[in-house]
């Protein structure tokens, strides 16, 4: 597909990297089935790159619509450093004032997740050797076009 066209990141994205997030978060599936809350799970996974580290950013375009992003982390130390320090405090706090919509699913994946050994589901390659890191999404219907290709170069 030749007519994507590849952008900068910039606030003016950041809802609808928010969504693509939710709508791809399983797999390249929506996590609706398990997560009932975007704003939740936008905060819980993408936070850092939109709001921290814009710069390392990159959104796909098609006829005048975002259908895929590209976020980057140049180290992945500051990011956990940032997560545990500022974001996941923030997250908390929001739960506790009620922003959020905590419904059953959101509820039990939760659980699940603290449930589980943290070090498989967050393995992390020797950061010295490998300090980077990205999310890449595209909305279905824009898989296998050559945009995620363009936004990787």
């Amino acid at each position: 597909m030749t007519d994507i066209s590849i952008r900068k990141y910039s606030g003016k994205h950041r809802q609808r990297v928010r969504e693509i997030c939710f709508n791809t978060g399983l797999g390249g599936d929506s996590i609706s089935p398990y997560f009932d809350d975007l704003d939740l799970f936008a905060d819980m996974i993408i936070l850092y790159h939109t709001d921290y580290e814009p710069n390392s950013a990159f959104v796909a375009v098609h006829n005048g619509q975002m259908v895929g992003y590209l976020l980057g982390c140049t180290d992945t130390n500051t990011y956990l450093k940032i997560m545990r320090k500022e974001i996941v405090p923030q997250i908390l706090l929001n739960i506790a004032r009620g922003k959020y919509h905590i419904g059953r699913r959101t509820r039990d994946y939760l659980l699940r997740f603290l449930r589980e050994d943290i070090t498989t589901i967050f393995s992390l390659p020797p950061l010295d050797l490998y300090p980077a890191h990205l999310h890449i999404n595209l909305e279905e219907g824009f898989r296998r076009s050559g945009a995620g290709t363009r936004l990787m170069n």
